[in-house]
């Protein structure tokens, strides 16, 4: 495909929550100030949910039901940024070095561990 891509937004809402059409006519207008005459009529109006924890910090952590399940999820925005520091993370982790992993528990949650 080719074209043209325009966003910039991010809203928080829950997991339910429909996209907010004003935004996506934010967006066009915006694109129509920097590119008159930009023809949208082919637009393609798309969303995505991008999980995040309650403390922004993702969760990197093994599961305290399978030890041989990983999780690495909660980045939000910055998951293409945070992808190789996760992945020196969880590679401590199943090589048995809690260190740094234990920020990043999911039991920070619930006041456990992991």
């Amino acid at each position: 495909t080719s074209g043209l891509r325009i966003g910039g937004w991010a809203e928080y809402a829950g997991l339910d929550a429909a996209a907010n059409l004003q935004y996506f006519e934010r967006m066009e207008r915006i694109g129509k100030g920097f590119f008159p005459g930009l023809d949208t009529g082919r637009g393609v109006r798309w969303s995505g949910r991008r999980p995040s924890m309650p403390d922004s910090t993702p969760v990197l952590s093994r599961s305290t039901r399978n030890p041989d399940i990983f999780y690495a999820t909660g980045h939000g925005h910055y998951g293409l940024s945070w992808a190789a520091r996760s992945a020196d993370i969880l590679l401590s982790l199943m090589a048995g070095d809690d260190g740094i992993a234990q920020h990043f528990s999911i039991g920070r949650f619930n006041g456990r561990a992991a």
